[in-house]
Parts: C-alpha cells; structure tokens; sequence
C-alpha cells in the first residue's frame, strides 16, 4: 500500500484543482491576456504542483522507508533509502530550476553581457597604458 493511501482523496481533489488552474492558463493563452497574469497563474500551478509532491515525498518517507528500515531487511532498507535519495534529488533539481524565473535568467545574461563587455574595453585600455608604461624611459644627464 502506498504511503499516501491516508491522503488519496485530499491529493486527488488537489490535483484536479491543478488541472482546472493549467486548463484556465490555456484559456488565458487563447485569449491573449496579458502576459504577466499569464505568468503568476503558470507559477500558482507549479507551486501547487510542488505541494503535491512534497506531501507524496513525506508520505513515502514516512510510510514505505520507515517500513523497509523496520522491517530489518537490510537490502530492503538500503534500496529504499537509495530510491528516497533519488527522489529528493529530482525534487531538488525542480525546485532550483523554478527558482530562477526566465526574466530572471534575462537579467542574468543581460548582466553577463555587461560584464564581458567592461572586461573587453578594461582589457583594451590596459593594453594602452602597458604599451606607455613599456616605453623606453628618457636618459637622465
């Protein structure tokens, strides 16, 4: 039995709110709102959808690992805590990705491109001064 059996009705109805808020976000799409509502309902949803998992993720540890490591089986322990590993990692590597926005990743680059280009015109100037400063210096008589 899965360790969200307890909740399935609660997720269930979770889900299909998510699934009733992606199809407005297609509405929305359709009808050409404006972009930013667009983008605060796909971030609602992804949020929601986090929520989801999260309260499936405490369920498997808290039902199927607790139950692998009490059972005694050591391999049995060992495969499950290896699996809980792997979902907290994928759990993880969704979370950093939702965490940095794609306007946010704009600015990102847009200050990357900044940089690079004051490195360029620094380097440049360098450049210059080395070439005086290298200069045979005048006899002093």
């Amino acid at each position: 039995m899965p360790g969200y059996s307890q909740d399935k009705v609660a997720l269930v109805k979770r889900l299909h709110r998510i699934e009733g808020q992606v199809r407005g976000i297609e509405r929305m799409v359709a009808e050409d709102r404006y972009c930013i509502d667009v983008l605060t309902q796909i971030a609602a949803a992804r949020t929601a959808l986090e929520q989801v998992g999260s309260k499936l993720l405490e369920g498997h540890v808290n039902h199927c690992v607790a139950d692998a490591i009490a059972s005694g089986d050591a391999d049995g322990a060992n495969a499950k805590t290896a699996e809980m590993l792997d979902a907290v990692q994928r759990f993880v590597k969704v979370w950093k990705q939702a965490a940095v926005a794609p306007v946010t990743q704009a600015r990102i680059d847009l200050r990357r491109e900044r940089r690079q280009s004051r490195r360029v015109a620094r380097t440049e100037r360098r450049g210059t001064r080395v070439t005086l400063r290298t200069r045979i210096p005048r006899r002093r008589d």
